[in-house]
């Protein structure tokens, strides 16, 4: 991935535009196997996820309560098979912010 850089796609070259090379980037995930998830290594999921998302995993993975407070969503949940309550979209508003004016 190119971790949302767009390297020239669309003759682009920054983060923050609406395009696929901005905003689709893969998350992997990869478990010790202290975790006993062997089961679920080379799994591809298609559910969004986003950054707010790590802390409630970290938090998940390390049986510690996840505060209310927080926006994210532990993805243990989708790695366990669990897609019920996913979000299926990520909504965002968007402006550009690199003008010439």
């Amino acid at each position: 991935s190119d971790h949302g850089d767009m390297l020239g796609d669309h003759h682009l070259w920054r983060k923050t535009y609406a395009y696929e090379g901005s905003a689709k980037i893969p998350m992997l995930l990869r478990w010790p196997k202290s975790m006993e998830m062997e089961h679920q290594r080379g799994k591809t999921l298609r559910q969004p996820v986003e950054l707010r998302d790590v802390l409630p995993t970290f938090l998940d993975a390390a049986g510690a309560p996840i505060p209310n407070h927080l926006d994210g969503k532990s993805m243990l949940e989708l790695v366990r098979g669990n897609t019920k309550n996913r979000r299926l979209y990520i909504d965002l508003e968007h402006s550009m912010c690199y003008s010439k004016e």
